[in-house]
């Protein structure tokens, strides 16, 4: 097969690649706009800059004009495991094995870790010191805040798109990608990492104590986690459609439609249009695949907000039915002002990105084959670059097809080895049987297991119903609220299925390695978070 379009070198110093965590947000090939413009330069700083912040490393470590912190090989995006287990090596208290439980998980086929020159470091364990006990100590995160209202002032000042030709929307996009993306980025990426202090804090005390299954009820339903809020909104508009005989009316003939139903409705229709349309002022850079160019987001199709809603507002009971009584957890064991150990996920990153991208609706469809440095030429002129973007597409298709390697060494395997998408033979259940992952969100539900592969169309998930789901990102967030527990092929401790699940207090088990193929729709599965396993109690 020809070699993907692009993407980036292998690391001699950091050769360990992965797709977990990456793989959330980045589940297709990437496409060639988005490596040249989103990744190529802007992405890999943000990485950089945001381990020199944490005290990890140096700029000097890493080699210049290369990717060492993340990477596209054979089409899809990965991440450097090796510089997260220096990290882990570094850090006080921490070693490269707790990293690889908190990104890996229960995941198969890990390389152990072998320690190499230089991975130790003292100076730089001093300096990840100083962050750590700032972590430990601060009462207030000032970054969000900064950020949150200069993306605000971003998006008051956005100009009229419609009125603007393509090639000043292109202009308008890769300005607001080189000005904010390194910066919005980075930000994200240290408070990423500064959210595992406290959770390796309270794993290795309840560890001590010998009651290390307390580590993951003590964080759970804290509050705070940013990708649960547009459930929460969503949950509400919900209960809006429930308890209005005409709405209800108008969601049951189906999404197709819906948004003249409701603009045709009176007032119940006016309340409801104007409830969602500050919901998508808030959360519409939100979506599925929310991190690639070619995704839509919820502003950009508000048929994929309204379609979660439609779900949501068959679920008897709101969500985060556990949030409360875990969060209480906290508050009753730890003494003193040491305040909650929550994830913030900076969707202040993703609002800029999704203010550059809004306005190029072109790139969401023939542009996205193209490279950054194509696009001028094909807005002049886009006949010479038909036949290239034919290929491109052919390519992509091809791609998608194939299962890339979850790890890698060194240098991933060619192309030509890698199996078709969903031929492995994988052995089938039978009741009884007792599938094990990770140790996820605590507590214990039986229910019919729904094997979802696409956040898109929500439908087949009746509440109380168990979410089996191949990687979850943001965009999954809205299908948690009416399940009754979740599981996931692939995910750890910092996967976003573990943080939302603990958010909303629903049992989850990630790291049930093929999961979605090994289950069968329809059957009857009890989820046990404490323990890490699935049990299926009868088939479908």
């Amino acid at each position: 097969m020809e070699p993907w379009i692009v993407g980036s070198n292998p690391s001699n110093r950091y050769p360990l690649w992965t797709r977990a965590n990456v793989g959330e947000v980045f589940p297709d090939p990437v496409a060639p706009l988005t490596f040249t413009t989103f990744m190529e330069e802007q992405t890999e700083g943000a990485w950089r800059d945001a381990l020199v912040q944490m005290g990890a490393f140096t700029h000097d470590e890493f080699a210049p004009g290369e990717m060492e912190t993340l990477g596209v090989f054979g089409g899809y995006c990965y991440l450097n495991a090796s510089v997260t287990r220096i990290l882990g090596e570094r850090g006080p208290g921490l070693s490269a094995q707790m990293m690889d439980d908190l990104f890996f998980g229960a995941q198969p086929g890990i390389p152990p870790y072998e320690v190499a020159a230089g991975d130790q470091n003292e100076e730089r364990t001093a300096a990840i010191g100083a962050v750590f006990q700032w972590a430990m100590t601060t009462d207030r995160l000032d970054i969000p805040a900064e950020a949150a209202t200069l993306v605000d002032s971003i998006r008051a000042a956005r100009p009229n798109l419609e009125a603007m030709t393509n090639q000043e929307l292109w202009e308008y996009a890769r300005k607001l990608y080189t000005t904010y993306l390194r910066r919005f980025f980075g930000e994200h990426i240290f408070i990423t990492f500064i959210s595992t202090v406290p959770v390796g804090a309270l794993t290795q005390i309840c560890a001590a104590v010998g009651r290390p299954e307390d580590a993951m009820r003590l964080i759970s339903g804290v509050g705070d986690v940013e990708s649960a809020a547009p459930s929460m909104a969503m949950w509400k508009l919900g209960r809006m459609v429930a308890s209005d005989p005409s709405l209800t009316a108008a969601f049951d003939e189906g999404i197709d439609g819906l948004a003249a139903r409701l603009k045709a409705l009176g007032p119940a229709g006016s309340a409801f249009n104007a409830q969602f349309e500050q919901f998508i002022k808030d959360y519409g850079s939100r979506g599925p695949n929310e991190w690639e160019i070619r995704s839509n987001t919820w502003e950009t199709r508000p048929e994929l907000a309204l379609a979660a809603i439609d779900r949501m507002r068959l679920a008897p009971a709101p969500p985060g039915g556990g949030g409360p009584r875990f969060g209480d957890a906290w508050r009753r064991t730890v003494p003193g002002r040491l305040p909650p150990p929550r994830r913030r996920e900076r969707p202040d990153q993703q609002r800029s990105s999704s203010e550059a991208r809004d306005g190029l609706p072109w790139a969401r469809g023939t542009g996205l084959w193209l490279e950054g440095g194509e696009m001028d030429a094909w807005l002049k002129d886009p006949r010479p670059l038909r036949a290239e973007i034919a290929r491109r597409r052919d390519l992509m298709a091809a791609y998608a097809n194939l299962q890339e390697p979850f790890v890698f060494w060194g240098t991933q395997p060619d192309v030509s080895t890698w199996p078709a998408r969903g031929a492995t033979a994988i052995e089938p259940v039978k009741a009884g049987d007792v599938l094990t992952g990770f140790p996820g969100c605590p507590g214990q539900v039986t229910g019919v297991a729904r094997v979802i592969l696409d956040p898109i169309d929500p439908t087949a998930l009746e509440p109380g119903d168990i979410l089996v789901a191949p990687i979850t990102d943001p965009s999954w967030t809205p299908l948690f609220v009416s399940a009754g527990g979740v599981i996931v092929d692939v995910g750890a401790a910092q996967s976003h299925a573990m943080i939302v699940s603990r958010e909303l207090g629903i049992p989850c088990v990630p790291s049930v390695t093929n999961g979605t193929r090994r289950i069968p729709n329809g059957a009857t599965v009890t989820v046990n978070g404490d323990a890490g396993t699935v049990t299926i109690v009868a088939l479908p």
